[in-house]
């Protein structure tokens, strides 16, 4: 009877570690396949990462740049990323006028702070279109029926390619 219960006590032990070896390295692949967060994949991340019943949002301080997500109207202080933006974006209406567009502060630990950036997703995943501007040489244009954004060189590309688009499918009726 011992020698059953000793190769019983083995067989346990053997499927324990081998779940316990699963375990890990599952942890440890999850780690690694954390992709870096970056204006081409934020959209998919708010999605994919956070649920919502109204909206996600994705904001930048001016104080020292750091962004964080907001869901539902709550900031979640520990989703804090330092360094998004090396400067301070600029954010433009999507229409011919390039209006400047201005954000209401955000309260984060009961002091308002002064926002530069967002990127907002409501519970029909659409968010609004705006160009955004970078270090007066990269403009990315986000349209809420894109999932990434459209990198140009300069405000007029993206007038002229947005006004050959339209162009084109007034054309085709």
């Amino acid at each position: 009877m011992k020698r059953v219960f000793s190769l019983l006590s083995l067989i346990i032990l053997i499927i324990g570690f081998t779940f316990s070896l699963a375990f890990i390295f599952d942890v440890f692949k999850s780690k690694e396949h954390k992709k870096e967060l970056t204006l081409f994949n934020i959209k998919q991340h708010l999605i994919d990462d956070y649920k919502f019943k109204n909206m996600v949002m994705f904001f930048c301080i001016e104080k020292d740049l750091s962004c964080y997500v907001s869901v539902d109207n709550r900031v979640l202080i520990e989703s804090k990323r330092i360094n998004f933006f090396k400067s301070r974006p600029k954010v433009y209406q999507c229409n011919n006028d390039f209006i400047r567009v201005s954000f209401s502060p955000i309260r984060i630990n009961g002091i308002k702070e002064k926002v530069i950036f967002v990127l907002s997703i409501d519970k029909n995943y659409i968010s609004r279109d705006f160009i955004l501007e970078l270090n007066h040489d990269k403009y990315f244009l986000f349209k809420s029926i894109y999932d990434t954004p459209i990198e140009y060189n300069s405000y007029n590309d993206i007038f002229n390619k947005e006004v050959s688009k339209f162009k084109e499918l007034i054309y085709t009726f």
